[in-house]
């Protein structure tokens, strides 16, 4: 990696008059700073983001706060929001735990929280750092702002999907119980299968997995002769349930029915394509840049909780009548 001291020794001069030269310091004639940032873009010189903060006085830096890297859902709305701020002339930063020293310095000139299993204390000591802060899940209070995903819309129409399956002894897969999303999912197709089966003894169905496709894995493997229908609260354990049911000699689709939730990228290349519930996660990331850049410029946000439209997207893992 170049550094000043190399631009420095090709152009014959000290290391001060180059970091004068590329910082827009005074004390360098016009001539040498034009010859100086010649040289620094041919040797492909690229200043240390603390440095550039130092000179701007302000950060461009974002910083995005998840608690997993496993979901590829979180993957895939992270690698888009990068794209999206990048554009906007942001860099963003993605943590997986929260670093105090880290937040509070100068560094982010702001944030982004995934679904991070919010207590109200982790969201109090996010929000007194008094930046511009998107909550994606979890956080509909009257300070915050949030963009999140319609956890409640999605799981009515996945358990309406389910409902057209000739498949019916159902089993429900869950996440993580510190996830606002799993809470929020779990919460929601409780209050729906009170309404259309009162009968049916939810608890006694519904089995963790942690959001792990390992999990789901090792969970199918005790539950495919049990069950018939599996509706899981994200596509990776759905996928754990495909492998369960390959090693037990069953077609999903044809001898169980599976539903997943989050839309990833890899549900439409296996066989058969998992039914899953989806949102436009482009649309999305869009909604959280532009209201991002209305914060920093100090705009007031209405509303300020919007939710993401979820959708059904239907492929082959679910048999019908």
């Amino acid at each position: 990696m170049t550094s000043i001291k190399d631009i420095a020794r090709v152009a014959g001069v000290s290391t001060a008059t180059v970091s004068y030269a590329l910082n827009g310091g005074s004390g360098v004639s016009a001539e040498t700073r034009v010859r100086i940032q010649k040289l620094a873009k041919e040797m492909n010189y690229t200043p240390y983001l603390s440095a550039r903060i130092l000179v701007s006085q302000s950060s461009q830096l974002v910083c995005a706060l998840v608690d997993s890297y496993q979901t590829d859902a979180n993957n895939d709305l992270l690698q888009i929001l990068e794209e999206q701020f990048q554009s906007a002339g942001y860099q963003m930063l993605t943590t997986s735990q929260i670093m105090p020293e880290l937040q509070q310095s100068d560094l982010f000139s702001g944030m982004i929280v995934l679904d991070l299993g919010l207590t109200n204390a982790k969201r109090d000591k996010i929000m007194s750092l008094n930046r511009p802060t998107i909550f994606l899940a979890g956080a509909e209070t009257e300070e915050t702002i949030s963009l999140m995903t319609d956890n409640v819309g999605g799981m009515r129409l996945a358990y309406t999907e389910m409902r057209r399956s000739v498949h019916h002894k159902l089993c429900i897969i869950s996440g993580r119980p510190d996830s606002f999303n799993n809470w929020q999912r779990v919460d929601a197709l409780r209050t729906i299968m009170n309404r259309e089966q009162p009968d049916f003894d939810f608890d006694q169905h519904i089995y963790p997995a942690k959001f792990s496709s390992w999990e789901g894995y090792h969970l199918g493997l005790k539950l495919v002769d049990h069950y018939d229908a599996f509706l899981c609260l994200n596509d990776a354990m759905a996928l754990g349930i495909y492998r369960a049911a390959f090693e037990h000699g069953l077609m999903v689709g044809k001898d169980i029915s599976v539903i997943g939730f989050d839309n990833s990228l890899v549900d439409e290349y296996v066989l058969p394509g998992l039914t899953t519930i989806g949102f436009d996660r482009r649309h999305w990331a869009e909604m959280v840049v532009a209201t991002y850049l209305r914060l920093a410029r100090g705009e007031a946000i209405s509303p300020r909780h919007q939710l993401i439209t979820a959708e059904l997207i239907e492929r082959g893992s679910v048999r019908k009548g």
